[in-house]
């Protein structure tokens, strides 16, 4: 438990690589602990380590498979390498249990955008934007949507609201 919070606490100061460590004595120690392997995995996330984090996250989803954070994880890792399909399936999974995470339904239609899910990804990016209005990342996924369904109207809308909700 002690290496688990040392790896939790190098981690929630941006220490990746001083993380991973502590994380691998604490899967040692806890070899039965689902957190352990979820945090385990979000050091080899952190570290662009996609294949150790891919094996963390399942092994933590294979002790617990509603553990909602590990499900995220990879959904999110699963998005960043190029496996939408497989990513809108473990982030369609972490919306059923945390239906209020903006943040889940926008990565959710953002997976489902790529594999070209149209209607899925507008139901998600617009479930992300009745959570929180101001949602800017899903206004932006949900006018790329309108530019490949060829509606210029829309899109321009969407566009132009993602930016005032954020500038930057």
């Amino acid at each position: 438990p002690q290496a688990l919070l040392e790896g939790e606490r190098l981690l929630n100061a941006g220490k990746p690589e001083e993380a991973l460590a502590p994380y691998q004595r604490a899967v040692a120690a806890l070899d039965r602990h689902p957190q352990a392997w979820n945090h385990l995995g979000l050091a080899h996330h952190c570290l662009g380590q996609p294949e150790e984090a891919a094996k963390a996250y399942r092994h933590a989803l294979s002790l617990d498979p509603n553990l909602v954070a590990a499900r995220f994880n990879l959904g999110c890792l699963l998005l960043e390498n190029r496996n939408p399909a497989a990513a809108a399936v473990e982030l369609a999974s972490y919306t059923v249990h945390a239906p209020a995470s903006v943040e889940g339904w926008t990565k959710r239609g953002a997976a489902e955008l790529r594999t070209r899910q149209f209607e899925a990804a507008a139901q998600s990016l617009r479930r992300a934007l009745a959570l929180n209005p101001r949602a800017a990342e899903a206004a932006n996924a949900l006018g790329v949507l309108y530019v490949q369904r060829n509606r210029p109207h829309e899109a321009y809308q969407t566009f132009a609201a993602a930016a005032q909700m954020q500038p930057g």
